[in-house]
């Protein structure tokens, strides 16, 4: 008998970003307004469950309860969903670049503690939570912990991105471990969940923070290596009696046309929406596999890691 394999499927809602920013707009939130439903509908089509991080900010340009709180209460009124809160670690800005924060650990929690009001607003108390571009964070689960979250899925595969020396992105990375970071994920053991370490998302050990890393964006799956990196991923989660979980995410944006205007004048990526369906609908038809949001997968879960 094959083992059970639960799929984690997430949504960073956040505004536009990279491409899909409309050309000259400082803010854009095509995807917000128009990816929304298109992806509300394809989860209803499919009766699949979601778990929509939504960001939250000092920034108010930013901050999406306080600027679409009838969405993010639409969303949390879903009943398969969980809806968890999203940072983005800007602390300032030089020019038209922003200036990230990850060290400042009083810092850091006062943005957690923001994003838990914001998103109390709506009637949501938050107990997952992502960080923005994956970027590792000191101390994050002690951090998380001291805010009530239970979970935190800011580990890519088995690591979070540091910050270049200018803490203006991410930092490069270099040729050699770009190898061996793609052939482990070819080769080594697939990520599963754990339990951090108070001070490290990376790490093991004895918090109260389930940690479940993210594999890849089922949007991606266009490239020949990510289609084969998806089929080698499934095969090696089939193996085993254990039960196994693989966590997808994709931003919120990216199921809009990045040629298309601005806000509300943004329209939906047919393509993009027919692939993601097509991906999310062969996985939800195998016989060992269910969709699961974080909350659920940590009761899963429950007493068989500690």
């Amino acid at each position: 008998m094959k083992n059970k394999l639960y799929v984690l499927f997430s949504v960073d809602w956040e505004p536009d970003h990279g491409k899909w920013r409309a050309a000259g707009a400082e803010h854009d939130y095509g995807g917000i307004l128009v990816g929304t439903p298109a992806l509300e509908q394809l989860l209803d089509e499919l009766n699949l469950p979601c778990t929509w991080f939504i960001e939250a900010s000092q920034d108010p340009r930013r901050d999406l309860p306080s600027l679409f709180p009838p969405i993010v209460k639409r969303l949390a009124a879903r009943s398969r969903d969980e809806t968890g809160l999203h940072i983005h670690w800007r602390r300032a800005w030089q020019g038209n670049c922003p200036i990230y924060e990850t060290r400042d650990v009083a810092w850091v929690q006062s943005q957690v503690e923001q994003g838990v009001d914001s998103l109390s607003s709506c009637g949501i108390e938050p107990k997952s939570f992502r960080g923005g571009s994956f970027l590792h964070v000191a101390r994050l689960p002690e951090v998380l912990a001291e805010s009530a979250f239970k979970n935190d899925s800011t580990v890519l595969w088995n690591r979070c991105h540091r910050l270049n020396e200018g803490a203006t992105a991410k930092r490069p990375e270099p040729m050699l471990e770009r190898v061996t970071s793609r052939l482990y994920r070819f080769c080594g053991r697939l990520p599963q969940p754990y339990f951090t370490g108070h001070d490290d998302v990376e790490a093991k050990g004895n918090s109260s923070i389930l940690e479940f890393p993210v594999f890849y964006n089922p949007l991606d799956l266009d490239s020949p290596w990510r289609r084969f990196l998806h089929r080698t991923v499934m095969s090696r989660a089939g193996l085993g009696s254990k039960p196994r979980f693989v966590s997808l995410f994709l931003h919120i944006d990216e199921l809009t046309l990045s040629t298309a205007g601005r806000d509300e004048q943004c329209q939906v990526d047919e393509d993009a929406v027919r692939r993601l369906r097509a991906t999310l609908n062969a996985l939800a038809k195998r016989p060992n596999v269910a969709f699961v949001t974080l909350l659920q997968a940590r009761a899963i879960l429950q007493g068989k890691l500690r």
